[in-house]
């Protein structure tokens, strides 16, 4: 089950996000939807993709790319996993809709 899947099923919040690739990498791509500010849509992916996964974590960097004409916002998380090892993760969203 995806975390789209996930947050659905639990939370009954369709977030207008799907998923994508660009240069063999998954992007989410935030579709136009109910919420108008993108920022929250992916904080909102960030705060249930850390649930799902039992993770403790937060946003430490967040950087505004252009590739291949396209917009995109780099999120950099940082925490610890259950076993309190370190945890470092990079989500890219497309957020080309929004422009």
């Amino acid at each position: 089950m995806t975390i789209l899947e996930e947050v659905k099923q639990k939370y009954n919040i369709d977030l207008p996000i799907s998923y994508g690739k660009v240069n063999d990498q998954t992007v989410l791509i935030l579709n136009e939807g109910i919420f108008g500010d993108y920022v929250s849509i992916e904080y909102l992916y960030v705060k249930y993709f850390l649930e799902s996964n039992q993770l403790q974590g937060q946003v430490v960097k967040q950087s505004l790319l252009t590739i291949e004409g396209k917009h995109f916002d780099k999120l950099m998380i940082a925490g610890v996993k259950e076993n309190n090892s370190p945890m470092f993760l990079e989500l890219l969203f497309d957020i080309s809709n929004y422009f």
